[in-house]
């Protein structure tokens, strides 16, 4: 697994099994296009190490060593859940979580989703 941190979104990582990029938006992994783009040169970013993921979530979640390392194997939220959890932590309607995670389509966010 790789992991960037991202101006502004903050840590991602590629390399999972969800066919994403993700992003850590609050407690929760979730796919991102930015973090996509930030992997392939298209966004600010830098790369970091594991152990610099590490201590990225240690610092910012108060967590132990041992849970900060869990956190970075942790499943994360495909395109649609993401744009829910999104909308919910966030208050955003989805069309705003879609664009803030890079993935409006004006045709593909017709509904609003179920929470």
């Amino acid at each position: 697994m790789e992991f960037m941190i991202c101006d502004p979104d903050g840590l991602c990582r590629n390399g999972t099994d969800s066919g994403y990029d993700e992003c850590l938006k609050n407690d929760k992994w979730c796919a991102d296009g930015y973090a996509a783009g930030a992997f392939h040169g298209f966004e600010s970013a830098r790369r970091i190490t594991e152990e610099e993921a590490v201590k990225f979530i240690m610092d910012d979640f108060g967590l132990s060593e041992e849970a900060a390392k869990a956190k970075l194997k942790e499943k994360g939220l495909g395109k649609e859940e993401a744009i829910a959890y999104v909308a919910k932590s966030f208050g955003y309607h989805p069309t705003q979580a879609a664009k803030a995670l890079g993935f409006y389509e004006s045709k593909t966010i017709s509904k609003k989703p179920e929470w």
